[in-house]
């Protein structure tokens, strides 16, 4: 039976000392009947988080269904190299995923996934409604998938064309799937962008809308950040996953309309960034890493931003003429004669 099947939960951490007791033991409440292998890789974290995940596997349940793996590279990998090297030790038929800061909330999360893989044998990937928890505000948003921001995403052009968002910690993948995907992954795309887009691409997406795990917000994180030369870094990545999944899909109904909009979205996020910067340093950096990756992209941007200058100026002497027209009309405006 598929319900006593091994699956193994892919944990990768950095730096979440605040956060990795509650993740980890989110997963050893999981109530299901089969072995669940619990693989969790450690980047080298600076902080206490391995003298956290050690006491918890010192205390753990040695009878426990749950097995506890636990990883830490020889030096620092990076988020992709992470989150590859420590897939690489999965050899279970199903694998999920929960980061060192999120958690999972259902203690039959991966009972229920797996009966949909039971009764649905085609699937690939199983992906759950997810909540949203900002850190620094102490503020929560329930059942985001499915809302405005963030609608249910079953149709890979949707997917590109809103850049849609699944959350990979309410995930559950047939390994065998997931790593025939990632033969043709390279490092300059975004990992769980593109799992997620092949996925689509062969309709073998199913969505349970219960609410089964909590993405955890912070201030700094790979997809959040204060600093404009990560987003611009961020935001050149997912084009370039973008343009790889279309013209990988191109025999979909994908056509050259396709990739100009990607392009125009791509130079208008681009210049949103850039006219954000205030320090010289930091605007010199910014345009230096375009410039080095997609020296055509940096002339466009160039035009736009000129453009835009050019309107804006357009705009503040538009403005100035009509205060000064005000201001002439009043002043010569004569005084209203009445028989009083």
């Amino acid at each position: 039976m598929v319900n006593n099947s091994t699956i193994s939960v892919v944990m990768i951490t950095y730096g979440h000392e605040r956060f990795i007791k509650e993740a980890i033991n989110s997963v050893l409440s999981q109530n299901y009947d089969g072995i669940i292998e619990l693989i969790i890789s450690n980047d080298c974290s600076p902080d206490n988080t391995e003298e956290i995940i050690f006491s918890i596997i010192d205390n753990h349940d040695k009878n426990s269904n749950i097995k506890i793996n636990y990883l830490r590279p020889s030096k620092n990998l990076g988020i992709k190299g992470n989150f590859l090297w420590a897939l690489s030790h999965v050899k279970t038929p199903y694998v999920s995923f929960c980061e060192g800061d999120d958690y999972w909330t259902d203690t039959e999360k991966l009972k229920k996934q797996i009966e949909v893989f039971e009764k649905k044998s085609y699937l690939d990937l199983c992906a759950t409604n997810t909540g949203f928890y900002f850190q620094n505000a102490d503020s929560w948003n329930r059942k985001v998938i499915g809302s405005k921001n963030f609608p249910i995403h079953l149709d890979f052009k949707q997917f590109i064309w809103d850049r849609g968002y699944m959350a990979p910690c309410s995930w559950m993948i047939k390994t065998k799937s997931l790593n025939e995907i990632l033969k043709e992954f390279i490092p300059a795309l975004d990992i769980s962008y593109y799992i997620y887009a092949n996925f689509l691409v062969k309709s073998s997406v199913h969505f349970i809308n219960e609410e089964t795990c909590v993405y955890r917000i912070l201030e700094e994180s790979a997809s959040r950040s204060k600093n404009i030369f990560n987003l611009i870094t961020r935001e050149m990545d997912l084009y370039e996953t973008e343009c790889y999944l279309l013209d990988k899909n191109r025999s979909i109904g994908i056509d050259l309309y396709d990739f100009s909009e990607l392009k125009r979205r791509h130079i208008y996020v681009l210049c949103e960034l850039i006219l954000q910067i205030k320090d010289n340093l930091e605007f010199d950096r910014v345009i230096h890493q375009i410039k080095s990756n997609k020296p055509d992209i940096l002339i466009e941007v160039h035009r736009e931003l000129k453009r835009r200058t050019k309107l804006k100026f357009k705009i503040r002497e538009i403005l100035k003429k009509i205060k000064r027209r005000l201001k002439s009309f009043i002043i010569k405006e004569k005084p209203i004669e009445t028989d009083l």
